[in-house]
């Protein structure tokens, strides 16, 4: 059996054959397929602009189907279609630009003594944290007492190591 080549775009599966392959790349169903596949990452900006500078298509607005589809030089879109575009790129535009109007305000110095400060204090209450609490001491089991050179991750950890370790909250 000979190798199958698989289209993505079509969902098909056809021998793989350069002659096959070709002619299914120039083909209709596939230069379709491969136009709608893409069109649904374009910006709405883009693809707005684009219809309106088309004419309606008068077979799409008198029987609500074209048989060109996605070839049809003519617009598809009903104006409720473009005005809810547009709403979508002014959402867009207004959400961009209030993200850049908080981040062209200039750090101040104050804020920034405020942020430093702030985590002085975090390490002080988390060095305290430390201090208080009582760490296990750890021990070897009996039955494992008399063998010598034993595995490191046998051997208990030494007292004091987990003091140096930073406080995790979990949950």
């Amino acid at each position: 059996m000979g190798k199958n080549y698989y289209c993505d775009f079509c969902d098909k599966t056809f021998a793989d054959k350069a002659n096959n392959r070709k002619n299914h790349l120039k083909g209709l169903i596939h230069q379709r397929c491969r136009k709608a596949y893409y069109d649904q990452y374009r910006e709405p900006g883009v693809i707005l602009a684009e219809e309106l500078s088309k004419r309606p298509c008068k077979h799409f607005l008198s029987s609500g189907h074209c048989s060109f589809m996605g070839s049809c030089k003519y617009s598809h879109m009903t104006d409720e279609q473009k005005q809810e575009m547009q709403r979508q790129i002014d959402a867009k535009k207004n959400v961009a630009s209030s993200k850049t109007a908080e981040s062209i305000e200039p750090p101040s110095l104050e804020k920034w003594l405020e942020k430093v400060q702030k985590c002085s204090k975090d390490k002080t209450k988390v060095d305290k944290i430390h201090k208080e609490q009582e760490l296990p001491v750890y021990s070897l089991p009996p039955h494992l007492e008399g063998i010598t050179n034993l595995p490191p991750s046998l051997l208990p950890p030494p007292p004091g190591i987990f003091t140096s370790l930073p406080l995790e909250e979990w949950g």
